[in-house]
């Protein structure tokens, strides 16, 4: 979308640099990673058909070159296949979030000095993967969260769980009160910290108080 002769209909779909697709590349992950859990060969074939569409679309509206989807497919394959892996084989989950989630604060830590606004996303990730094992901890210790419920309680839980969402994200974008971007990013990664842990952690807590 930034070569002259190409033109991005979707513009705020693109926030980031061109290469890899991040939206092939995060459908790829989490697609594949439902087909492995399920076994199941339609899950599978939906995830391909999805990846297919999505980078489609991505070259469709103008946001990536060929090259730049391939690539974000493979990149997502290959964390669905390999973290998936370490997940069934690890003892510790927590441990592996927080590892995960450490390995991406050195990229953190280094791209925070060239003050990028093309990193933004990267960071609202970190802010995310470091809530993760947070958050799982949170709950192990102090929720313990049941999902044996009925079909009217989990999706009143769904409910609950994206008003919390929704909540976080609205409100803490008032503490963007400057525009340096660095101060943004690490706002980006405090932002996100929060949306996992109050809807993994704080929401459960809530909804088990409320014998939900």
């Amino acid at each position: 979308f930034a070569v002259s002769d190409l033109t991005c209909s979707i513009p705020e779909s693109a926030t980031g640099y061109s290469f890899p697709s991040g939206h092939t590349q995060n459908t790829s992950a989490w697609t594949l990673t439902l087909a492995r859990a399920s076994g199941k060969m339609w899950c599978l074939i939906a995830a391909a058909l999805m990846i297919v569409a999505v980078a489609f679309s991505r070259m469709y509206v103008g946001a990536h070159y060929l090259t730049d989807v391939l690539f974000g497919a493979l990149i997502g394959v290959i964390l669905a296949l390999v973290l998936g892996k370490l997940f069934d084989t690890s003892k510790n989950h927590t441990v592996l979030f927080l590892v995960c989630a450490l390995l991406l604060s050195l990229f953190g830590l280094l791209f925070i000095f060239k003050g990028d606004p093309h990193f933004d996303d990267f960071y609202k990730g970190l802010g995310m993967a470091l809530g993760l094992p947070a958050a799982t901890v949170f709950e192990k210790r102090f929720v313990d969260f049941g999902y044996d419920v009925p079909v009217w309680k989990k999706l009143l839980r769904v409910l609950i769980a994206v008003a919390f969402a929704l909540a976080v994200t609205s409100g803490m974008k008032l503490l963007y009160l400057v525009s340096e971007v660095r101060i943004c990013q690490l706002l980006h990664v405090l932002r996100y910290f929060m949306l996992v842990f109050v809807t993994m952690g704080l929401a459960p807590l809530l909804m088990k108080k409320l014998r939900l």
